[in-house]
């Protein structure tokens, strides 16, 4: 195990925490080199479980005002599909292709013994992959990944492998968002996170959208001048287990005691609002929900 030399990194007031990503103009400062080089800056947030509604833009309660900003001065994909599981989405994502024929028809961690006898359902991308990454080394683009991987925990299945030259990843499905003594193990158990392809200690004051954002930026900081860049930033933080900091649970105090039904309702009439649900359409009906 190699120790992670965690550190924040602020570059012209530009810092990614949480689920947001500052203003816009402080992002290009720091990080953008397009008045030089011809190829764009690619910059791929992705956040795990996040339900279409959660976030302001889509007439969720929840803030996220530099979400915001990017919805109001950029372009919104309202129509859109994902699988029913999220390690099948993310390799559909990152090779073009169906999740099955990549290795990925399901999670590993709820395959059937016949799925596994199955080249579709290894639990990892298989050798008929070719990631966006990849395609993207070989055009010269400098690539990065932090954040949740979920596609192979071996050595040979690590980002580095698929066309990531630096990276810093979860490699399991469950775990835990903080380092802490009541936190040991997951609900996957251990907790492996691999640097560059090698299994690495996390720091202590480790919140994971936190640490992930602050290396995404210390490793575009670092990559060769005039270099365009493909950076993948894959939040966890909204699958379980549900841990966040102290200071955001408090800023939500009572909003939820009504419970999920009016919460799917009060959602449902801002969705109505910004545009994004036809006015005729009913709410569908919530199964298996307390009221």
């Amino acid at each position: 195990m190699t120790a992670f030399n965690h550190k924040l990194v602020i570059s012209s007031g530009m810092m990614l925490t949480g689920m947001s990503v500052t203003h816009a103009a402080t992002v290009a400062n720091a990080v953008s080199n397009t008045d030089i080089q011809k190829q764009p800056n690619v910059l791929v947030i992705m956040a795990d479980d996040l339900g279409f509604s959660d976030i302001s833009p889509y007439g969720g309660e929840i803030e996220t005002p530099n979400l915001q900003m990017l919805a109001e001065n950029g372009v919104s994909f309202t129509d859109f599909s994902v699988t029913p599981y999220s390690a099948p989405s993310r390799a559909t994502f990152l090779t073009g292709s169906d999740p099955h024929e990549v290795g990925l028809g399901n999670l590993i961690e709820l395959s059937t013994p016949e799925q596994k006898a199955d080249p579709d359902y290894v639990g990892h991308l298989n050798d008929k992959a070719l990631t966006i990454a990849q395609r993207l080394q070989q055009a010269d683009y400098y690539t990065v990944m932090s954040g949740k991987w979920h596609l192979g925990t071996k050595p040979e299945n690590a980002p580095n492998k698929w066309g990531f030259d630096d990276s810093f990843v979860y490699l399991k499905g469950d775990g835990n968002h903080f380092k802490r003594d009541n936190y040991p193990d997951g609900p996957d158990g251990d907790q492996p996170y691999r640097l560059n392809g090698e299994l690495v200690e996390l720091p202590d004051d480790f919140y994971s959208s936190t640490t992930f954002a602050d290396y995404l930026i210390e490793s575009l900081n670092k990559r060769p001048d005039n270099t365009p860049f493909f950076a993948y930033l894959q939040f966890t933080a909204p699958h379980s287990p549900l841990q966040a900091p102290r200071e955001d649970i408090e800023k939500y105090s009572g909003y939820y005691h009504d419970g999920p039904r009016a919460l799917a309702e009060q959602r449902f009439k801002n969705a109505k609002k910004l545009n994004f649900i036809p006015d005729s359409a009913k709410q569908p009906t919530m199964v298996g929900y307390p009221s």
